[in-house]
């Protein structure tokens, strides 16, 4: 799970990097998970500034 929140803040400092000013979000689709994994890689995306695709 440490390497999910690595790549989230980075992803995080990305987005914030390149969108400042832009209402625009990014979408992000989690393909091929187990439910509960996908519900709280939902809520992760949600919080960086992702659009989860359901």
């Amino acid at each position: 799970m440490k390497v999910l929140e690595n790549i989230a803040s980075d992803l995080e400092q990305r987005i914030t990097d390149a969108s400042i000013g832009n209402s625009s979000r990014p979408t992000i689709l989690f393909c091929s998970c187990d439910p509960r994994l996908k519900k709280d890689l939902h809520k992760r995306a949600k919080r960086i500034g992702f659009t989860p695709s359901y």
